[in-house]
């Protein structure tokens, strides 16, 4: 088991480390070999400090740690149909502490301002400075 943060780009970089080949220049910039985390080596720090997660709809979202923070009202978190309804009136997007609350069922958008801030500027340096 590992809290490493991950994503299906992580295979490109994953397996050429395991076949032992070379990726090509400029190819899979956002790739990490993540094979440390498979065989439970013991890390001195994460592999990533974050992730982007982009929806097909075009709903942005960001984990960093424990946090996972959704900057629209729809998408993850439960509210989207089948499980869940609408959002509660006015709440502008998502917060949930994963390690504390791996269900998505505390929304602390409003309650940890500091933390919603935060993780909307490195979103926002993500997409200026990164694409």
């Amino acid at each position: 088991m590992s809290d490493e943060l991950v994503c299906l780009t992580d295979l490109m970089a994953t397996c050429a480390s395991l076949a032992n080949a070379e990726i090509p220049e400029g190819s899979g910039e956002d790739s990490i070999d993540i094979s440390p985390a498979l065989f439970g080596q013991k890390l001195s720090q994460p592999l990533r400090d974050h992730l982007v997660h982009h929806s097909g709809t075009g709903v942005f979202s960001l984990r960093q740690a424990e946090w996972k923070c959704i900057f629209e009202t729809q998408g993850s978190g439960g509210w989207p149909p089948p499980q869940g309804g609408p959002p509660e009136a006015g709440t502008p997007g998502q917060l949930y502490n994963l390690f504390d609350d791996p269900a998505e069922e505390m929304n602390l958008w409003e309650i940890r301002p500091r933390v919603v801030a935060d993780m909307q500027n490195l979103l926002n340096f993500q997409r200026r400075d990164r694409i």
